[in-house]
């Protein structure tokens, strides 16, 4: 198998790169058995990683809660990070014949905890400055043990409270004809995607508030609230957060996949949309636009969840994702 670019998905590569404050180690030549989850939301995305026959030094380097941990996967040609954030728990155990030490760590779970806001917004404040307001709370530098501090200090993503809205598209189902038409190439419709985008932008106007307003609790949870009393939606995405329009996406480039590039199987109807299996390809975030070309399913699809799995010592080594219908003009 192959990506567009012709780099091929084989042979499995895996590196942990942990951070203390004060030194940074790797660790790619042990076997390990991953899972990540990201969500669509403010809430933390969760690692759980198990590797195997560390050295006791290591284990003791990697023992303090707040490590900042990076998990690289893919291909021997192709990786990249899947995974950034402060370890919560770790333990080792030996078992039959290996010492497994088994670590879990969470992207925006030290904001999700620590973060409590306090704060009065006057009648007519743009809707942009609400939200620079909410992000720099939540990304200050958390109020931990001064070495773990800056590793983990998250940082501004993407701040965009326009974007555009596809036009609708009917919702494919099973009875779609087997021998879909040819697309367009994808570079295409990504054109008419930034096309449509920008058209959107020159017509919104900046909207404020109506009348005052209070935001008192969690930076989070209050954060949720707002992007949904007003149809916008946060991301977490390895210690960045980004604020975009509902029916938007984190970035304009479309994602392909098929058959020669890591789908596998077909794509499965559920109530949100559809779920979707592949070979591992860090690259699925949600939030993500990605083409999907399969024998009874083509179009455009928003990444809404990703889980990556992997174990070095066997076969598994896949992304599945949670996708929605999103459509623009061809």
């Amino acid at each position: 198998m192959a990506l567009s670019n012709g780099e091929e998905l084989f042979g499995y590569y895996a590196s942990l790169i942990a951070n203390d404050g004060i030194e940074e180690r790797t660790y790619d030549d042990f076997d390990m058995k991953f899972k990540v989850r990201k969500t669509g939301d403010t809430k933390p995305n969760i690692m759980e990683l198990e590797v195997y026959n560390l050295p006791y030094e290591d284990q003791v380097f990697l023992d303090p809660k707040n490590v900042n941990l990076r998990l690289i996967a893919g291909y021997e040609k192709v990786h990249g990070q899947i995974f950034r954030g402060a370890s919560e728990f770790t333990g080792h155990e030996y078992g039959d014949l290996d010492w497994i030490s088994k670590l879990t760590a969470k992207d925006g779970g030290l904001q999700a905890r620590n973060t409590f806001i306090n704060i009065a917004f006057k009648k007519g404040t743009p809707q942009e400055q609400i939200l620079e307001k909410l992000i720099k709370e939540l990304t200050k530098t958390p109020e931990i043990e001064a070495r773990f501090a800056a590793i983990n200090k998250a940082s501004q993503g993407k701040l965009d409270l326009v974007g555009f809205k596809p036009k609708s598209t009917k919702t494919p189902d099973s009875k779609r004809s087997k021998q879909p038409k040819t697309p367009p190439p994808v570079s295409q419709q990504e054109a008419k995607l930034l096309k449509q985008k920008q058209t959107q932008r020159e017509k919104a106007k900046k909207k404020t508030l109506e009348k005052g307003l209070i935001i008192r609790g969690a930076a989070t949870e209050k954060l949720n609230i707002y992007c949904a009393s007003y149809g916008l939606k946060a991301y977490w995405t390895d210690q960045t957060l980004s604020i975009i329009p509902l029916d938007a996406a984190l970035e304009d480039e479309l994602i392909q996949l098929d058959y020669s590039s890591g789908l596998l199987g077909q794509p499965e109807r559920i109530e949100t949309g559809w779920k979707i299996t592949s070979q591992l390809r860090h690259e699925f975030n949600p939030g993500h636009l990605v083409y999907v070309q399969s024998d009874f399913l083509t179009g455009n699809f928003l990444i809404s969840t990703v889980e990556h799995e992997g174990d070095t010592m066997s076969d598994l080594w896949q992304s599945t994702l949670e996708v929605r219908d999103v459509g623009f003009a061809a």
